[in-house]
């Protein structure tokens, strides 16, 4: 967790380190898209916790000497989020249980 929290700014807001809490994996690669319109948003990183999923995103540079940073931009614990998988894409519709707001989220071509 001290990983985590060293590489992604503002990770330990979201998910604090407490005994037991570990990462499953991380995933890179992955698409933000405009729920509406399903354009691409931004490039995201998916950290998968025992009991949450972290989303993170690229710190936009101010300046070109200015090393790319993740910053923590979402969180869901897993007992309160639906995933639906969009059918013949590589799509994954991101829904908090009791919440209207939606992401969509979509890998990235190799």
């Amino acid at each position: 967790m001290q990983n985590l929290h060293a590489q992604i700014e503002g990770s330990a807001k979201f998910v604090p380190t407490t005994p037991g809490r570990h990462v499953v994996a991380e995933i890179d690669g992955i698409l933000a898209l405009n729920a509406a319109t399903y354009k691409p948003m931004s490039t995201v990183r998916f950290v998968l916790l025992d009991d949450a999923v972290l989303v993170a995103r690229k710190r936009r540079r101010r300046n070109a000497s200015e090393s790319d940073k993740l910053v923590a931009d979402r969180c869901w614990p897993l007992n309160e989020m639906l995933v639906l998988d969009t059918k013949d894409t590589a799509c994954a519709y991101f829904r908090q249980i009791s919440r209207i707001q939606a992401v969509v989220y979509c890998r990235t071509p190799h």
